[in-house]
């Protein structure tokens, strides 16, 4: 699913879009009445707020809360925050699908997509967690990979660099053929 499909979709709702735009724009006041909302185009003068910086906004609609809170905290890297607030607390698919889509993290979307097929809510505690986990795996392997990039610049033999790096030779032979294929040898 596109991230703009889940925004649209997300704020078709409109009690949330209400709550955003009279936060936002009219400082909490409620000018605007989810009931008489009707498809329009506006030239309204937004003041746009800026998510990683916009600290404890606090808005009327508890999903617009979430949402606000989840994609700063992500934003700004607080997985102990994120951990301490939602360790234990089921999110709703949809607004899980709105942090990944705003967030950008094809990720997010999927795990959330998962856990709806599953009839599940989704735990953003242990979705990060193994978002962190598959980046530091994803790490660890470019490291590797860059040490045997060096070690084959050098001359030596997939059993040597496997002495080395303390690796099977099975694991070096199929990154050396990696680095051979994408023509990354030094």
């Amino acid at each position: 699913m596109k991230p703009d499909t889940i925004l649209k979709t997300f704020w078709r709702d409109n009690e949330r879009f209400a709550d955003l735009f009279n936060t936002v724009l009219f400082k909490g006041n409620s000018v605007l009445d989810p009931d008489e909302l009707q498809p329009m185009i506006s030239d309204y003068k937004l003041n746009l707020i800026q998510v990683k910086k916009c600290g404890e906004m606090k808005f009327r609609n508890n999903d617009i809360n979430t949402v606000f809170d989840l994609v700063r905290l992500i934003y700004n890297q607080d997985y102990d925050k994120i951990n301490n607030t939602y360790k234990n607390k089921a999110i709703d698919t949809e607004l899980a699908l709105v942090v990944g889509a705003v967030t950008n993290s094809q990720k997010i979307i999927d795990q959330a997509m998962r856990m709806e097929q599953e009839g599940e809510k989704m735990d953003m505690c242990k979705a990060l967690e193994a978002l962190e986990q598959r980046g530091f795996e994803s790490g660890k392997k470019e490291l590797l990979k860059e040490k045997v990039g060096k070690k084959l610049a050098k001359g030596k033999t997939v059993v040597i660099i496997a002495d080395e790096l303390e690796e099977e030779p099975e694991v070096i032979q199929r990154i050396v053929n990696e680095i051979q294929e994408s023509g990354m040898e030094k």
